[in-house]
Formats: C-alpha cells, structure tokens, sequence
C-alpha cells in the first residue's frame, strides 16, 4: 500500500482483480410436496425448525419433510426449498368476520390463511374490542367544530378511530369518527368530522357540575388460535390507514399464519368476534394435489418447481424425493380415551343432551350420503350394534339428507368422529351444552396426489440432468421409484431403471431406506435415500472439501434397509454406475459408492465432476473483470497469475494429484492459445489442464512370507 506523506490530492486505481472467491457446494435445492408454505416460490433455510416454521411438518403421502430432516440429520447446514402444487386448483382457507347486526352482516373483514393450503382450515380467529385510550373532554372556548380538549392526549394518535359519549337530557348521545391531529401540548384534538350538535362541550354554568364527554379510542385485538392454542396475538389494531398499528399493515407484515384485507364495512366490525352461533374457523382451503402433474413438478417454460431453482446460483445439489411417492390416506387422529360410565348406574349423570347435525361436501356443500358417525360420550350403549366399532361409541349411518342425530348423551365433551371412502376422515371434540347443538361437519375430499407413471418420472429425472448440464454449476442426486407393484426394486428392477439414463451430472443410489418416523415413532417408515445422501455430499463438502468422495460415510437418521447388498451384488452395481448404501456390523449403514451415471462420456466419479463444477463456476464468477480489459501481454499474464493461484490453492488443499505443480495443473495464455483470428474476434483463449483426486475403490495388499515373517504392501 502506496504512503502518502505530502499534504495534496492524489488519484488511485482500484483493484478489481479480486483473489479467488470460494464458492460453497453444500447447499441442496429440494422440490416436493410440502405442508403449507408458498407454492413454487424458493426459500432458503439453515435448519429443519425453518422449515417446519415454513412449510409445515411431515406428510404421511409425501418424502419431502423426511428428505430435509434427513439432510439436516447427516451434516448439511443450508438448503433451498420449492413446495409444489397445481397452482389453478390451491386455495387459502378463508373466513369474512361480519359487520355488525346494523350494516346486515355484510363482509368487514377477510382474513386468509398466509399459504393455501387444507393446513389452514386447522385456524381460528377471535376478535376483541379494546380501548387503548380514555380521557374526557375540558371546556375550552374558541374551539374550532372539529376539535375538542382532552385532559390526557397520551394514546391517541392521526388516524385513531374514537367514539364520543355524553348522557344528555334525552339519553346517551354518541358519535364514532377519527382523530385528524394530536396537539400533545395543550390537548386538543382535531378529528375528521365535526361534532354533534347534541354534545354539550361548553363550560357548565355557574353553580352546576360539569358533564363531561367520554373520548375512547377504538381498537381491537386479534388472536389466532389452532386445536384451542394461541398462536398469534396482535394487540390494539387500528382501523384506519393513518393509524400506527393499522391491522392489515401490523399483521401482514409480523404474522406468520395470516393475512388481513378490509373489506367496505371494516369500520364497523362486529366485536366480540365470534359470538355464540358463529363460528371463527378458516375454511375452504386446498393443496391443488389431486390434479399434481409431472408439469408442476418440473415448470416446463414457467419459473415453477424445478424452474424456479434455475435462478438461486447457489444451489449445488438438485433433490426431488416426491417424484417417486406413493400416496396414503391420511390417519386418522388418535383421541384420548376417558374413563368409561356406566349410564344406569345411581349416581351417572342424566342424559338428556342431544345432538344432530349434518354431514357436506366441503367444496360442493352439497349433503352426502353414506357417512358412518360415531360418537363418543363416556357410555357404553348396549344397542350399538355395528361391528366395525368398538361397542362403546354411538353409531349410525347417514341418510339422504345428511343429516344425523344423536339423544340420551351426556352433558359433557363429545368425541365425534365422521368416515367415508374418498373423503379425509374428521375427528373433533366437542363441547356440549345441555340444551343441545347442532354441528355441520365437512368432509373434505381425500387431498393426494395421484402417483407419477414411471415415464412421468423419467421426464422429470431428465428434466434435473438437463439443468444440471445447462447450468453446470450443480449436481442431481436420483431416487429408483418402487416397482409396479408399490414395493422396493430389486436388483434386476434398478439395473433396468439405470439403463434409462447417461450423464456425468447425476448419481443414483439404492436401496431405500427404514427409519424410525418421527411423527410416529412406534412405526416405520420407508423412504427414498437422496435426503440422506444429500446431507453426506453437504457434510464431507463442509468438513473436507467438494473434492472429497461422498462415500463411506455413516448415516444419520437410517435404522435398516429394504435390501441387504452384498459384496457379490455390489460387484454387479458398481460397474453399472448404481452407488450402493449396505450395513456393516459395527460401523452403521454407509454410502458405499461415489460413481456418477455415465455410461458412454464424461467423468466417473461424482467427487470430480463435482469439483470440476466448482472450478468452472469460480472461473465464470472471478474472471469477469477481465471483460474489456485491453487484449494484450500484460492481459494475458493477468489471467495466468489469477487462475495459477486458484489451482494452487486447490493443489495445496489436496484436490490435484502430483508431487508438484507443475504435475498437478498447467495454465496456458499466450500467442499460441489465441490465434489473430480469435484477436480479430475479440476473443482471448485459456487452456487449463488439471489432474483431479480420483478415489481409491479397491485398495489390493500383497502378502508374501518369508521365514520368520510376513509382509504387506499395497499396490
């Protein structure tokens, strides 16, 4: 660095020959079905709490949640993530809290869930009326019609919605309107209309008290609740834009659940919201999966699924584990069971509370026919008599209408549960007053996604190489799909599978994989291994470098296997490009294969087409600031300079082989690389050459003997 030690002005060139930037390698981009979260919109997370923060938690038809469970499990530390869905067909549940009795119950407030989703009918909102400031008025002469002394300013605010009370001769006058300005000093405030006339601000005459009026701010406070637990709470929300805490601007931008839109009568909300009768609940939501398609999965033109990865440079490694699902209807969920009572026993409660109701559609409304209803109070009736129930619950079969009744209950909590082929099972506990309720049930058809055909599949697969190839700056991990008959390939099915493809740029690793399912661990769950994989690819990235084989390493999160590989099936797989995962007794279940699919060109192992990747996206991303740089010498040993100290730092890390530099890369850029045409051109030529680290597959030891010893050597 030039010192200056004479006062003046001087004049410098910065550098914008920049050392070699590292660039990261352990970052995955995943595609799939998710909870909730945005439809088709990256998002990037740096642990599994982001994600289910985001996109909800673990899906029994789905692989992606597992997948980046998986992936956080086995090392890796950021990842990018694209929920899918058919766009046309999702939905946000949604709820219109009224307005009061007075405006008709016209709409006043729309609140929707932040994604669409089934995920958001589980909400509910509670609306409160709260007064954030309260004073009374000062008799103050030379006010103007619109404004009004208080004694205490505190808490009110431009835009703050008021309401104005004095008990006059002839009863309460009020009057609803908003303050303009706040005059803290003197205490004046200014509103948007002027006063009534019936308000009597005047001072009172002599030897009489004082009446003074009432000034309250109108707030509200909004709560969102799911299975009876707060979720979110926003205090003293303003209705006016003015206003600080102005509900849809405080709530749009701080809730992760929902999002407001006021609607024309907004100002005259109904509050408490919702009142006996009325019910709080979102409704209405949809996944768009049961008409999901290979198009949503891969976007073709659009910037959907896989598309929409094409713009995060950061990704490295391509995951789509929902490719290969196979839906199952959902489980129902499990109640507790109470203590059971004996309805003639002397001291049992009496049972004269009803209920009825009756069974919808949740898209159509339309009444359905052939629901079975149960319902659960603690008795144990003995004239239930369907055998596909326990014979403590209350049963029956719904008519044509819909509808269902139940009497002679106890007054007290009722488990109720609803089933029909084709719809998602309801299970809720309900509260039960002993006058008797009447609870509308709908049942929401069964919402998975219809399995791809294995053509669908292969698209899709090729569509993550072709990305890949394009781009040339990430790599894709691939999944068998199970076989026909929804089980597991076996040999014979993955070789077939294998076949389909020739790339340098993709990996595929058998078999599956059991685990111990976090959202219910007395079972297992079967998956497909790439979130396993993707998190060993991050975590040897991390810990050693891209160069590094992603291989023999223990997973995480992995408790057996849907097929034992031997040695003697191995020695069929891994010629074939099939990288194998196999238990070893003492040392866990591993990947025990780095190759890539390449069959007839490219590179062989997945570690150097890998690092390969990252020398050609350092390259692109270093060298731009010798775009329009003079074509000359002094160029020219620019770029040798600049990539030699790349590939030496690359050498010194252990990615090159040789004993020296000069056997480990070679950089040439002179007159003999770039010939007068390419200078006529505008072109300046680079020959690289580089001898990456090749993994040790078969490491052979010579034994030999010798009278009083033995020797070992490697060759």
């Amino acid at each position: 660095m030039v010192t200056y030690l004479t006062p003046g002005i001087y004049f410098e060139r910065p550098s914008t020959r920049a050392a070699p930037a590292q660039q990261r390698t352990d970052v995955a981009g995943f595609v799939g079905v998710a909870e909730r979260g945005p439809l088709h919109v990256p998002v990037r997370l740096a642990n599994w709490r982001e994600f289910q923060a985001v996109f909800g938690g673990f899906l029994p038809h789905a692989y992606l949640a597992y997948a980046v469970y998986a992936f956080f499990e086995n090392g890796g530390q950021a990842c990018w993530i694209v929920r899918v869905g058919d766009a046309t067909a999702a939905r946000a549940a949604v709820i219109n809290a009224p307005a009061g009795a007075a405006r008709g119950g016209a709409a006043a407030l729309i609140v929707r869930a932040i994604d669409p989703g089934t995920w958001g009918d589980q909400l509910a909102i509670t609306l409160e009326a709260t007064h954030l400031a309260h004073t009374r008025h000062v008799a103050l002469v030379g006010l103007g019609a619109d404004q009004l002394a208080v004694e205490r300013a505190a808490g009110f605010h431009p835009g703050s919605r008021v309401r104005l009370t004095q008990q006059g001769g002839t009863g309460l006058v009020a009057q609803d309107t908003a303050v303009k300005a706040v005059n803290g000093i003197t205490g004046i405030l200014a509103f948007d209309d002027p006063l009534d006339t019936k308000l009597d601000r005047d001072p009172p005459a002599s030897g009489t008290e004082m009446n003074p009026i009432t000034v309250e701010s109108l707030e509200f406070t909004l709560q969102v609740v799911r299975d009876n637990l707060p979720l979110e709470r926003f205090a003293d929300l303003g209705f006016l834009p003015a206003h600080p805490r102005y509900a849809p601007e405080i709530v749009n931008s701080q809730s992760r659940q929902i999002r407001l839109e006021p609607a024309a009568e907004f100002l005259a909300l109904q509050l408490p919201f919702p009142t006996p009768g009325q019910d709080g609940r979102l409704r209405g939501g949809l996944d768009g999966l049961r008409t999901l398609d290979v198009d949503d999965f891969i976007g073709g033109e659009e910037a959907i699924g896989l598309g929409a990865l094409v713009r995060v440079d950061e990704v490295s490694i391509l995951v789509m584990p929902d490719l290969v699902m196979r839906a199952v209807p959902p489980p129902l969920p499990q109640r507790s069971r109470r203590v059971r009572i004996d309805p003639c026993a002397l001291d049992a409660p009496r049972t004269d509370f009803t209920l009825c109701g009756v069974v919808r559609d949740a898209e159509t409304r339309r009444p359905l026919v052939g629901a079975i209803v149960t319902v659960d109070d603690g008795t144990r009736p003995p004239q239930c008599i369907d055998a596909a129930h326990p014979a403590a619950f209350r049963c029956l079969s719904v008519g044509f209408d819909g509808r269902y009744c139940f009497d002679k209950l106890l007054p007290k909590e009722l488990d109720l549960t609803v089933r029909l082929p084709g719809y998602d099972d309801h299970a809720e506990r309900i509260g039960s007053p002993t006058i008797g309720i009447d609870v509308e049930v709908l049942l929401r058809p069964r919402n998975t996604p219809p399995p791809l055909s294995e053509d669908d599949i292969f698209l899709a697969q090729a569509a993550m190489i072709d990305q890949c190839e394009r781009l040339r700056d990430r790599f894709a991990i691939l999944d068998a799909p199970l076989n026909r008959q929804g089980r597991p390939r076996d040999l014979a099915e993955v070789l077939a599978w294998r076949g389909r493809f020739d790339s340098e740029f993709a990996a595929l690793y058998h078999p599956w994989l059991i685990v111990r399912d976090p959202a219910a661990p007395d079972t297992d769950h079967i998956l497909p291994p790439s979130g396993h994989v993707a998190g060993v690819y991050a975590a040897m990235d991390l810990a050693q470098g891209v160069f590094r084989a992603p291989a023999n390493r223990e997973l995480a999160f992995a408790d057996n296997l849907t097929l034992v590989i031997d040695d003697g099936m191995q020695s069929i797989l891994n010629p074939k490009g099939i990288n194998a995962i196999r238990p070893f007794p003492g040392r866990g279940i591993r990947v025990f294969g780095a190759r890539t699919l390449m069959t007839t060109r490219g590179t062989e192992f997945v570690n150097v087409r890998r690092f390969l990747n990252l020398l050609v996206e350092t390259l692109h991303d270093g060298l731009q600031w010798a775009v329009y740089e003079p074509m000359n010498a002094d160029l020219q040993a620019s770029l040798r300079l600049w990539i030699n100290r790349l590939l030496d730092e690359q050498w010194r890390r252990g990615a090159l082989v040789g004993a020296a530099p000069e056997a480990a890369y070679s950089v040439r850029c002179d007159d003999s690389t770039t010939l007068p045409d390419d200078r006529d051109n505008g072109r300046i030529i680079v020959e690289v050459d580089v001898a990456p680290t090749v993994p040790y597959e078969f490491i052979v030891l010579r034994l030999g003997f010798t009278i009083d010893e033995l020797l070992i050597s490697e060759l």
